[in-house]
């Protein structure tokens, strides 16, 4: 007999769908941790070594790489939909239709040459502001650029210099009136507005140390430190003041105030460090040393235009790109009984400040208003100000 299945032949109930269990989510035991290699710590940078576990660091932290309580379920409502149960126990005995055949066009010889035109356009490749660029430090500073320079914005002169160093009091200890002037700087960054851009994703930022020694948009890590000897009242006949690295070991060299870091000194705070970081045994770099841990071995620097701004950093005493010290002399006028410098100030003359005007009282534009003389003119008292 014939049978055709009808709505009375199906039961209709909640059939669970999501095809998970319910569970509290991952709980953190015992096996989710282990060692973790850290930093390298290794300096040996010869060809004959090669870095093995015992070069770096090691610590124990988390490896499952889950949180607490990750995949967490509890069914809800959207874990279940209605289901048809065939209940009625008779085979359907009524042909099943075919599926419906698709015919393909003869012009069309593949079925990807079909469903072509059906794709999205492949996308078009486009360059990222940050390809070649490796510090993302960096980069964030390349993107926080202005759209276009203000070549007035940040600027300061000599009489903004001098009145920022006005109160400071040097010992006439070099070494420490060096590192005084040094950290006061501290903070200090390349102009976000006012620059110059031939590379438009490494633009050069106005600083005060280049303004100071005529290159206002140069690279600044010798001009900073310059610029600190100078307002430290130290002189450059004592010792020569430079707007390059290199340069200024050829002066230092010359005066005998330069060391190589295979030379075996012993530097102290108050002098030089320069760095070669590509290795091409030419100094690209420099910071003030501020102190020193020998037993650490751990060397305190402050340094210019390092990341595009004076900041302070602690590197290790054999530091591979290390290339060699400069000595800053001892003052030889300097008394320690009798400390003290009355600052110079060059040639520049610095005006007072002008203190803001104060607002008159109420009284008092009373009796400026009775004061006029002239009949013609008739004061209008607006707040606690004189209009006319």
């Amino acid at each position: 007999m014939a049978h055709v299945h009808t709505e009375s032949c199906y039961s209709v109930g909640n059939h669970l769908v999501c095809e998970l269990e319910e569970s509290p989510g991952h709980q953190h035991t015992d096996s989710c941790y282990g060692p973790i290699r850290g930093e390298l710590w290794c300096t040996d940078i010869t060809g004959e070594h090669m870095h093995d576990d015992d070069c770096y660091t090691w610590t124990t932290g988390l490896l499952c790489g889950l949180e607490e309580g990750e995949g967490a379920h509890t069914h809800s409502e959207d874990c279940y939909e209605p289901e048809r149960v065939l209940i009625c126990g008779l085979e359907e005995t009524e042909a099943e239709e075919l599926p419906e055949i698709i015919e393909i066009p003869e012009e069309t010889e593949t079925l990807e040459e079909l469903i072509e035109d059906e794709l999205p356009p492949a996308p078009t490749p486009t360059m990222n502001p940050g390809d070649g660029i490796v510090s993302l430090l960096q980069l964030e500073r390349e993107l926080s650029f202005a759209d276009e320079s203000d070549p007035t914005a940040d600027v300061e002169d000599e009489v903004d210099w001098w009145r920022m160093f006005a109160d400071m009091e040097l010992s006439g200890n070099w070494s420490e009136d060096l590192i005084k002037v040094a950290l006061s700087q501290v903070g200090y960054t390349e102009s976000e507005l006012n620059y110059v851009a031939e590379d438009p994703w490494h633009p050069k930022g106005y600083t005060r140390y280049g303004a100071w020694y005529g290159i206002p948009y140069g690279d600044w890590c010798a001009m900073f430190i310059s610029f600190c000897l100078y307002y430290a009242e130290i002189p450059d006949s004592a010792v020569p003041y430079a707007c390059h690295c290199l340069d200024w070991v050829t002066q230092l060299r010359e005066r005998g105030l330069y060391r190589s870091w295979d030379e075996g000194y012993e530097p102290k705070p108050g002098d030089f460090v320069f760095f070669d970081f590509d290795m091409d045994e030419k100094p690209e770099h420099v910071g003030i040393i501020r102190d020193i841990d020998r037993e650490k071995g751990w060397l305190f620097t402050i340094e210019g235009n390092r990341y595009d701004y004076v900041e302070e950093f602690v590197l290790t005493m054999d530091d591979y790109a290390i290339i060699g010290y400069g000595i800053l002399p001892e003052n030889p006028f300097y008394d320690p009984e009798n400390p003290g410098v009355i600052r110079q100030n060059g040639e520049v003359e610095i005006p007072p400040e002008t203190p803001a005007p104060t607002p008159p009282t109420w009284d008092s534009v009373l009796e400026a208003a009775a004061g006029i003389k002239s009949v013609s003119i008739t004061p209008a008292i607006e707040s606690s100000w004189v209009t006319y």
